[in-house]
């Protein structure tokens, strides 16, 4: 792996490095990682260059991994930052339609609103054990999103966070959270088991509605309030545990689910 450094505003064209013959253009890039041979390779103004082989590219703050000019994988590098803001990667220049996987780096607090909202080839995202709140519509529409592991520190899950995550099919809500926001999970059609830990307090309006393969959900006695349809439109879940001091939205199950009070 060769090693280089780019500054400033500095237009570099044809120098040659090792192995490596490279031009940049507008110096957005700080550094780059090349593990082949390329010809004429461009970064201009932070976008990322359509090459035929693969590129690690430092952008920002972000590292990219690239196969065949396409986005298979985000590293973040935030260095003093606690916040992750979607502005991260638009800035870069990232189609963010061909990201893959994402890895967050330990130190980040916050995963803000909209931040990965229709990264639709999403499938992997790694969110470290320092995350206590995930924004609004975080990971909403991320359809190939096929599993998330919730850090233990998580406070809160906002609304809309996992709307439309067709493809997830486990989730387990850790006990540091209080609430699971309004439509969290709405239409996650591929979730099939979810277990909500002692602690969580309070599950939103439409939480859950239309999760229609979802047939065993843990409920523990620490939750005092279940929202209006929170589990609407799920018809798998034949038969469900539910605390009995717990207070009950309007159609929160389907007719057909038993409700057993313990």
């Amino acid at each position: 792996m060769t090693e280089f450094i780019l500054s400033g505003n500095e237009v570099k064209g044809g120098q040659t490095l090792g192995d490596i013959n490279y031009s940049v253009t507008g110096g957005q890039a700080s550094k780059c990682d090349v593990s082949n041979e390329y010809e004429g390779v461009v970064l201009a103004n932070g976008n990322l260059p359509q090459i035929e082989h693969n590129l690690v590219v430092t952008l920002h703050d972000l590292v990219v991994t690239l196969i065949d000019g396409s986005v298979v994988k985000i590293k973040l590098d935030l260095n003093s930052s606690t916040t992750l803001e979607r502005d991260t990667f638009e800035e870069a220049g990232i189609d963010l339609e061909e990201v893959k996987e994402v890895v967050i780096p330990e130190g980040v607090k916050s995963i803000g609103e909209n931040c990965f909202y229709c990264f639709e080839s999403l499938e992997k995202v790694s969110i470290p054990s320092s995350v206590e709140t995930i924004g609004g519509y975080a990971f909403s529409y991320c359809k190939n999103l096929k599993t998330v592991k919730l850090p233990e520190a998580l406070k809160s899950i906002g609304s809309y966070c996992f709307n439309k995550c067709v493809s997830l099919d486990n989730v387990t809500i850790p006990s540091s959270v209080e609430t699971i926001g309004r439509y969290a999970f709405h239409c996650c059609n591929n979730l099939k088991t979810l277990e909500i830990r002692e602690g969580v307090k309070s599950i939103g309006e439409c939480c859950f509605l239309e999760c229609s393969s979802l047939d065993n959900a843990t409920i523990p006695p620490s939750v005092k309030t279940i929202g209006d349809k929170a589990f609407g439109g799920c018809w798998n879940l034949i038969t469900v545990k539910i605390p009995k001091g717990t207070e009950v939205g309007d159609c929160a199950f389907p007719d057909r689910t038993v409700i057993n009070r313990i």
